[in-house]
């Protein structure tokens, strides 16, 4: 299923909300269009996944950054997550020098990002937690060991 509401396109990949900013994208006139967009994913039953594709962005301000920051917390504490995919090397650099590459995960491609969120699986891994599992060869590790968050409740599906 795919919906369109340019400049954010949405779509469902299995139970993992994708959000595409177009390349139409103008953060200070789209902003409150994404926040809406957020704000009713939240409000679901189900907890928040999120990929958010920002590979056709050439820039990023602060106000979107706080955004997605501000529905990271909220969607955390209802067992949810974002993730971006396609950040820019430029982006990359702006997380860790800022100290928000703890708080917002990314990935390299859509693919990857959904990967991390578990589209299609009952179990998902933490962004860090996926990272060190490949450098072990796949061999899992406790993901609130290995980014410090605390482990997610249990739930019963």
């Amino acid at each position: 299923m795919s919906i369109e509401r340019a400049p954010l396109k949405l779509e469902r990949v299995s139970d993992v909300c994708v959000i595409r900013l177009t390349a139409e994208w103008t953060q200070s006139q789209h902003l409150d269009q994404l926040r809406r967009t957020l704000l009713e994913l939240a409000t679901g039953d189900d907890a928040p996944r999120v990929a958010v594709d920002v590979s056709a962005l050439e820039r990023i301000n602060a106000h979107l950054l706080g955004l997605l920051v501000q529905f990271q917390h909220r969607y955390r504490a209802q067992g949810g997550q974002i993730v971006l995919a396609g950040a820019t090397a430029q982006l990359q650099d702006l997380l860790t020098v800022t100290h928000l590459a703890s708080i917002l995960a990314t990935e390299p491609t859509l693919q990857q990002a959904l990967a991390t969120l578990g589209a299609g699986q009952t179990e998902r891994r933490e962004p860090a937690q996926a990272n060190q599992d490949e450098k072990r060869g796949g061999q899992p590790a406790d993901a609130a060991l290995e980014t410090g968050l605390p482990p997610r409740p249990e739930t019963d599906t």
